[in-house]
Order: C-alpha cells, then sequence, then structure tokens
C-alpha cells in the first residue's frame, strides 16, 4: 500500500512530506529548546523550517530533473524517514543551511550534463559551496563535487576551470566587506573554526547505533544494486550517476571529519542515501518485498521512542 501509494509521483505527496517534515522539525526544536513558549519557538524557528522543507523540494527537483530516480516520491519519502530515525539533523541552523548549500550546489552540477550555460552554472554551484563552507567549515569537502563535475561532464576548456575561482573570490570579497562594516570577528570566527576530531562516542547509544546500523545495511546493500545499474544507463546518465556516488562519498568525509560529532551532521548523508537506495526499490519486482523495507523504515523510530 505505501509503495504504491509513493510509486507514483502526486502532487498530494508534496503537501504530505510537507506535514510530515513539519511534524517531525517542531516537535525535534519543542525537546530540544529550552523554551517552552509555543510562540517563541514557532517565529524563531519557522524560517529554518522552510530551509529544510526547501531542501527537500530541491532533493526531489534534482532527482526528477536530472532522471536519478523514476516519477515516483520514493527519494524524498525516504529523506524524511531518515529525519524520523535522526531528529536532531533538524536542530542545527548552520547544518541545515549548509545542507541545503550543496543540495543547491549539486542542482546546477548535475545539469552540466546539457553542455549549456556551462560558466553559468559553476559559478552558481561554487557560489553556493562557498556559502556552505563558510556557515560550515567542513561543508569545503563539497568543493570536490565541483572539481569532480568538472572532469565528469568532461569540461577541459580552462576558461571554465577558472570560473570557480573567481566565483570562490567573488564571495570572500563580499566577506570581507562585511567584515570591515559590520562585523570584525566575522572572518575570524571562519579562520579559526577548522578544528577536527576522529572521536565517534556521541554515536555510541543505543539508539544511534540501531539506526546507523540499518542505514549503513541498507545503503550498501543499495550500493551493490546502484553500481550495477550505471552500467546500463544511457552514455549520457551515467556521469550524474557517478556523481551521486562521489556526492556520498563528500558527504562521509563531512561526518568523519566534524570535531563536535551528533545525529545532526548525518543529514548531509541523507540526499544521496535516498537516491541511491530509491534505486534499488526500483529495481524491487516483488510488490511485499518492497513493501516491507517501507515499513521497516517506518517502524524505526517508533522503535527509538520506546529505547
Amino acid at each position: 500500500m505505501i509503495s504504491s501509494f509513493f510509486g507514483k509521483a502526486k502532487p498530494v505527496h508534496y503537501v504530505i512530506i510537507a506535514v510530515l517534515l513539519f511534524t517531525l522539525f517542531f516537535a525535534a526544536n519543542w525537546f530540544a529548546s529550552s523554551e517552552k513558549q509555543i510562540w517563541d519557538i514557532v517565529l524563531k524557528w519557522t524560517p529554518l523550517f522552510f530551509v529544510s522543507l526547501l531542501s527537500v523540494y530541491v532533493l526531489d527537483f534534482l532527482g526528477h530533473k536530472n532522471a536519478l530516480v523514476d516519477k515516483n516520491s520514493y527519494s524524498i519519502f525516504l529523506f524524511i524517514l531518515f529525519v524520523a530515525w535522526f531528529p536532531e539533523t533538524q536542530i542545527q541552523p548552520l547544518i541545515l543551511t549548509s545542507n541545503l548549500m550543496i543540495l543547491l550546489a549539486s542542482r546546477r552540477l548535475i545539469s552540466l550534463k546539457s553542455q549549456r550555460n556551462k560558466k553559468m552554472k559553476l559559478f552558481d554551484a561554487t557560489f553556493w559551496i562557498t556559502i556552505g563552507a563558510l556557515v560550515f567549515f567542513w561543508s569545503s569537502f563539497g568543493f570536490v563535487l565541483v572539481a569532480s563535475a568538472l572532469i565528469l561532464y568532461s569540461i577541459s576548456d580552462v576558461k571554465n576551470w577558472v570560473i570557480p575561482l573567481i566565483s570562490v573570490m567573488c564571495v570572500l570579497v563580499i566577506l570581507m566587506a562585511y567584515n570591515v562594516v559590520l562585523d570584525q570577528e566575522l572572518l575570524r570566527y571562519i579562520v579559526e573554526d577548522r578544528s577536527y576530531s576522529f572521536d565517534f562516542t556521541p554515536f555510541n547509544n543505543l539508539k544511534s547505533i540501531l539506526s546507523l546500523s540499518l542505514l549503513l545495511t541498507f545503503t550498501l546493500w543499495s550500493l551493490v544494486y546502484y553500481i550495477g545499474l550505471i552500467g546500463a544507463k544511457p552514455k549520457s546518465l551515467r556521469a550524474s550517476f557517478i556523481y551521486v556516488l562521489i556526492w556520498l562519498l563528500v558527504a562521509l568525509l563531512i561526518v568523519v571529519f566534524v570535531p563536535n560529532k551528533s545525529n545532526s551532521v548525518l543529514l548531509f548523508l541523507f540526499a544521496p542515501i535516498s537516491i541511491i537506495i530509491t534505486n534499488y526499490l526500483e529495481t524491487i519486482s516483488k510488490k511485499w518485498y518492497r513493501e516491507l523495507i517501507l515499513v521497516v523504515f517506518m517502524l524505526v523510530p517508533i522503535i527509538n521512542l520506546m529505547l
């Protein structure tokens, strides 16, 4: 029933996804906040909710527009389920914002397959990633995505390789102007916020272990099928599917290097994993098996509540 409902993209899915995200977002922030006045939370967190909601819709647009997934809503439904597994991903403004920047950049980079407006797309993508890196330093691994896109889409013109550097310089000029006029400490904060840590003990609790184990298991299993599918895809789409693999690697690097580890940083993994698992679900011919997977995914947050 669930697999059939989300098996074909419909406008009503966007409404359902928005309602689910709204519930998860404000519940997570309600329990995490010391402020228990409902209107204080609404006024403070509503703008950030729209950042999170926009991330979901950008993922949906990116997947369908570039034929990374079929005409279904599995990818955004999986994204919401992962948020339910790790509601802490909705309480960190910097991570939410930086993740949106990477999604916006990926939208532009994957569209390079058309070979049209290359300079503008490269400038925009690098601009978004630079903003994301300023907001959350370790998302600077996103620059790997720009370099990868240049190689994957066979963009060999030296002028196009210079565009990302120009984009970074533009952001830095704006930043320096802001620093001089309004905030003398901003640049110092960005420069100094470069610590890293390989301490994973924050994940050493029953809820995180359960959810992470299931996420890792399904991701690895789906990767086997996903990688096998790449060769069967039209040549024009293969680069985009490989890009998603690199995107997943970049997200893993962010999780590994970030100093203050928590479930919040796992948000960077959700978009590429959602695309990869969606491709696996699309290969399943047995409806009951696909249904079983989605039911198991839906049970995880319920089990977490009981732990």
